[in-house]
C-alpha cells in the first residue's frame, strides 16, 4: 500500500508507481507505442506531444481508484456505466479504467458511496491515521490529496474568462477535423457550408493565413475558444493519425468547459473513436450524404447558442 499513499504531484513520480498494465491502459487511451517495459511505456507517455496536465489527469484518477476500489461498493461504478449505454461487466479494475477512459469518474460521488467504515479504511490506506474529522472533511482532504478539489476551484475561476465559451462572438461557427485521406469530404462539406454563409476553419481554407505560424498553436484555438462547433469525420483514417488526435484532444479539453454540447461527430465508416463516448449521438454519411450532414449543421446552427 506504500506506493498508493504518495501525495507527489509531479507526473513522473505519478506514473512511476502505477503497475504496468494502467501504463499501457494510458499508453493505449492516447493512442501512443508503449512497449513491453515500464521504462519504455513511461518513455511514451512522457515524450508524447500531450502535456503533462492531460496526461497527469487519468494517471491521477487511476492512483485514486487503486486506492478506494477495494472498497466502493461495485454497483456504484455499474449503474452510472450503465447510464451511459457502456458495458459494466469485469472487476472493479475494469469498471475503474472504463470510467477513466469515457472521462465519467466522479472521485467525491466515489467516496460518498462509501460507507462510515470504508472511508475510515480508504483514509487510513492514504494517510496512514485516522479519520476523526467530519466526513465532509474526510473526503474533501482526500480529494485534495490528489488534486481534484483544486482542479474544479481552477475551472470555476477560469471559466467565466474563457471568450468563446457559451458567448457570441465565436470566431468560426464550424471548425472540421478530419483525416488528410477524407479531403475530398471535407471540402465538400465546407464549400457547401459557405455557400450557406458558415464561417468554416479547415487548414486549407486558411492556409495562407497559417502559413509561417506555429501550427499546434493555431489550432489550439481554433478547435477550443474561438469555434461554436467542431464536426469530427471519424472514420479509420481518423482514429490513427497524430494531427486528428492532436485536434480530438483539443476538442475534448474545450468540451469539458462548455455547458451544451460542442463536439458533432460524424461517422465515414463504421469506426469508433478511443476517447469518444459510445453514448454520444452522431450522424452518418452513408445514411444522410454530404447534403443532409450540411443541413443538420446548418439546423444545428440555427439552435440558440
Amino acid at each position: 500500500m506504500g506506493s498508493r499513499k504518495s501525495t507527489d504531484n509531479d507526473i513522473e513520480g505519478i506514473l512511476s508507481i502505477l503497475p504496468v498494465q494502467d501504463l499501457r491502459f494510458l499508453c493505449q487511451m492516447f493512442r501512443l507505442t508503449g512497449g513491453r517495459s515500464k521504462e519504455d511505456l513511461l518513455g511514451s507517455l512522457l515524450d508524447s506531444d500531450y502535456s503533462l496536465e492531460e496526461i497527469a489527469r487519468p494517471a491521477n484518477e487511476i492512483l485514486f481508484g487503486l486506492l478506494v476500489e477495494g472498497y466502493v461498493p461495485k454497483p456504484h461504478w455499474v449503474e452510472i456505466l450503465v447510464a451511459n449505454g457502456l458495458a459494466s461487466s469485469g472487476s472493479r479494475h475494469d469498471l475503474l479504467l472504463l470510467l477513466i477512459e469515457n472521462r465519467l469518474l466522479d472521485p467525491k460521488g466515489t467516496l460518498e458511496a462509501l460507507n462510515p467504515s470504508q472511508l475510515r479504511n480508504v483514509f487510513y490506506d492514504r494517510f496512514d491515521r485516522v479519520l476523526t474529522a467530519p466526513r465532509d472533511s474526510g473526503i474533501g482532504e482526500l480529494l485534495d490529496s490528489f488534486g481534484f478539489r483544486v482542479a474544479r476551484r481552477i475551472k470555476l475561476e477560469v471559466q467565466p474568462q474563457e471568450p468563446g465559451i457559451d458567448a457570441p462572438g465565436f470566431e468560426y461557427d464550424i471548425a472540421l477535423s478530419f483525416a488528410g485521406e477524407d479531403r475530398p469530404i471535407a471540402s465538400q462539406i465546407a464549400s457547401e457550408l459557405q455557400a450557406r454563409g458558415v464561417r468554416v476553419f479547415t487548414d486549407y481554407i486558411e492556409r495562407t493565413q497559417l502559413w509561417g505560424r506555429d501550427l499546434s498553436d493555431e489550432l489550439r484555438s481554433r478547435f477550443g475558444e474561438k469555434t461554436r462547433y467542431v464536426v469530427l469525420l471519424v472514420s479509420a483514417h481518423y482514429a490513427i493519425k497524430d494531427w486528428t488526435d492532436f485536434e480530438f484532444t483539443i476538442a475534448r479539453k474545450e468540451a469539458g468547459r462548455r455547458s451544451k454540447e460542442f463536439i458533432l461527430p460524424v461517422r465515414l465508416d463504421d469506426t469508433s473513436l478511443p476517447g469518444l463516448r459510445s453514448s454520444i449521438v452522431y450522424l452518418s454519411l452513408k445514411q444522410f450524404g454530404v447534403k443532409g450532414i450540411v443541413e443538420e449543421i446548418v439546423r444545428k446552427l440555427k439552435l440558440p447558442p
